[in-house]
């Protein structure tokens, strides 16, 4: 009878050390687990419930912005979401920008403004409606508003996908100097600030940019930016005067034929013909006003600009005019 009651108690002894020393090893190794700092993800804070007509709405706050890389400034767009840009004919041209599966050519649906200027050309050369976003220095933005959608008549003729307003801030949080180079014949320098003049602030920028790219014939793309902007108050009661200047030109390398790559012709990172590319350039003078009381808000805006566009290309893929 004792060793019929012995045996059953011998394996519960037995499991009880067992899930002992597992615990213990247990313990043990997660004693020897490094240590993570710990990562705070932190949603938008803008709550525009009463102030967005829709969902399609939205805000990019400034350290949004700043979070992001980009590689050109057209990018700065892609925060709004669902919009791409991409580039073709070099990188001094106008993004090619996609919203909600459409394309959007170089802007001609999608309404784009900075610091309340148009940026959409109404009679373009290459296309009503076309967008150059190159004469914009990222570093400075204060923040983005988008909207999705056709349902926006404010916002104009070119909204038929959607609308993009880029914002300037009143001042920097701090100065900026920097000087990047990298790959490829990358070189960038950038400097500006925001000191207080008088009752606001002067805030001014200037970047000088180059870069060749991957391709046999290098872009050799060299832009030149400057951005004066005085302002004081706030948008809703207070004024602000900006002035702009951007100067760029660059090599192509186009679209080529897949049998010319076939035959050996060309490289994948070739050009057929090496005249191909373009410079342009862009001056603006702007600026707003606006007064808010308790019971109106009245607001103004005026601006003159004039930009200049010189582009070759050779879709023909003949060194020479074919004769007719």
């Amino acid at each position: 009878m004792w060793q019929m009651h012995a045996a059953p108690a011998y394996h519960i002894l037995r499991l009880l050390a067992i899930l002992l020393s597992v615990c213990t090893s247990t313990a043990t190794f997660a004693a020897d687990v490094q240590t993570l700092d710990t990562i705070n993800v932190i949603d938008s804070s803008d709550n525009l419930i009463g102030a967005a007509d829709s969902a399609n709405q939205g805000t990019v706050a400034k350290q949004q912005i700043q979070s992001r890389p980009s590689y050109r400034p057209g990018e700065l767009l892609e925060t709004a979401p669902g919009l791409i840009v991409t580039q073709h004919s070099g990188e001094g041209k106008a993004n090619q920008y996609f919203l909600r599966g459409i394309n959007l050519d170089h802007g001609t649906d999608l309404a784009t403004t900075v610091d309340g200027m148009p940026v959409n050309q109404r009679t373009h050369g290459h296309g009503q409606g076309y967008t150059d976003l190159n004469f914009l220095i990222t570093d400075v933005v204060g923040g983005l508003q988008y909207k999705k959608g056709p349902y926006y008549a404010d916002e104009g003729d070119f909204a038929n996908a959607g609308a993009v307003s880029v914002l300037f801030p009143a001042r920097l949080d701090a100065g900026i100097a920097q000087l990047e180079v990298g790959g490829s014949g990358y070189r960038r320098a950038l400097l500006a600030d925001s000191p207080t003049v008088g009752k606001g602030n002067l805030l001014y920028a200037i970047e000088a940019y180059h870069n060749d790219g991957p391709w046999t014939r290098p872009d050799d793309y060299r832009k030149f930016n400057g951005l004066l902007r005085y302002a004081e108050g706030t948008p809703q009661n207070g004024f602000n005067l900006t002035a702009m200047a951007y100067q760029g030109s660059w090599n192509a390398t186009n679209q080529i034929p897949q049998r010319a790559l076939d035959l050996g012709v060309i490289g994948r990172m070739d050009t057929l013909d090496p005249t191909d590319g373009g410079d342009s350039s862009r001056y603006s003078l702007s600026g707003a006003w606006g007064r808010t009381s308790q019971n109106t808000a009245t607001s103004s805006n005026g601006y003159v600009i004039r930009s200049r566009l010189s582009l070759f290309s050779n879709f023909t893929f003949l060194v020479l005019p074919a004769v007719s």
